[in-house]
């Protein structure tokens, strides 16, 4: 079983791709957020210091013989770059991609986005973060992304997300 990392833009697919294939290989599926984010309530307030990181992330790669990871690990997990076998970069038009986002958190914070709700500030600046991946000037970014996996050594694809049903469609049978 190959060690798999699927990296992209937020609203690309990264982690639903990444469930659905663990689960069809019955390997290990870790996030980024769950490394890189101390638990809160609102989410993704805090981030865990490198060493942290680096505490709960090495012992998955050392404790899983097979895994699929999503998120961006660039710089602060490249710890992970040793155990990859295949990296894909998903990629979808940032409008679609948007429209994802806001489908997803209006699905997990409902009222809380909308105009007066208490994380409708923090909603709007995240839709604005997500908006720059394709231009740059934020933590992540296509460039970012590119040019991380440039220095890789192994196998590397972009997978355009924007078909319909893409988890579905991925063909499970190229990466064995």
């Amino acid at each position: 079983m190959p060690r798999i990392l699927l990296l992209g833009a937020s609203g690309t697919g990264t982690t639903s791709t990444a469930k659905i294939l663990a689960a069809k290989f019955g390997c290990f599926h870790g996030d980024s957020d769950t490394y890189f984010w101390v638990p809160s309530d609102p989410p993704f307030t805090t981030p865990r210091t490198y060493d942290k990181i680096q505490d709960l992330l090495v012992p998955d790669l050392e404790r899983h013989l097979d895994f699929v990871l999503s998120g961006s690990f660039c710089g602060w997990g490249d710890a992970i770059i040793p155990y990859l076998d295949f990296v894909f970069l998903l990629v979808a038009p940032t409008d679609l991609r948007l429209q994802r986002i806001m489908k997803r958190e209006q699905a997990l914070r409902g009222s809380q986005i909308e105009a007066g709700g208490s994380e409708h500030a923090k909603f709007n600046a995240f839709l604005e973060w997500s908006r720059a991946y394709d231009v740059g000037g934020v933590s992540r970014s296509r460039k970012l992304h590119d040019d991380w996996m440039g220095n890789l050594s192994c196998k590397k694809a972009v997978i355009d997300s924007s078909k319909p049903h893409m988890p579905a469609n991925v063909r499970i049978c190229c990466l064995t």
